[in-house]
């Protein structure tokens, strides 16, 4: 059985590791739309594709590291959220 002290630093490697993992994919975000902002890459469909899902992980990510748990919408029924 794991001691709280194990669980607390475990949680906290979770955490960081998430929030880590969303400013990498903001700056990703960021690194891919500059160059069409600044008119040097034509838009297309895939960028849009690529923007929407990465927004989405950059969201689920931000709220893992904030809050310590999935959001609410991703909790199994019956479940508090996270648990």
């Amino acid at each position: 059985m794991r001691t709280e002290q194990e669980i607390v630093d475990s949680r906290m490697v979770m955490r960081s590791l998430c929030g880590a993992l969303a400013l990498i994919g903001a700056a990703a975000m960021v690194y891919r739309l500059h160059p069409v902002a600044v008119g040097r890459t034509p838009f297309d469909y895939w960028l849009l594709v690529s923007m929407i899902g990465a927004l989405h992980a950059v969201c689920l990510f931000g709220h893992v590291a904030l809050r310590g748990r999935l959001p609410s919408f991703m909790a199994k029924a019956g479940d508090p959220a996270g648990n």
